[in-house]
């Protein structure tokens, strides 16, 4: 995750719990970081800038049993969601 959604540490955790997996969150400017970076430096420096981007990277880990939670709350909105289409085409 990048961009302005790093910021937010309970979006970053949302994420994580409806996927179930940890999250790489990026510092916020890190969108604008690589491209101005492959703009001002050679090449062969490319790696090294990216490696660095990586290690300040931090992991943001899936709460078990939030995911479960969240599992459970995306299957009920799915069957509400079967029956409001089944109402509207009904209409």
């Amino acid at each position: 995750v990048s961009g302005g959604m790093s910021n937010s540490t309970i979006s970053c955790l949302m994420l994580a719990n409806s996927l179930g997996k940890p999250v790489t969150r990026h510092a916020s400017l890190a969108p604008a970081r690589g491209p101005s970076l492959m703009a001002t430096i050679n090449r062969s420096q490319w790696d090294h800038y990216a490696n660095q981007t990586r290690q300040s990277a931090e992991v943001v880990l899936p709460d078990d049993n939030l995911v479960q939670a969240y599992a459970d709350r995306y299957e009920r909105w799915v069957r509400i969601r079967e029956k409001l289409d089944e109402i509207a085409q009904s209409i």
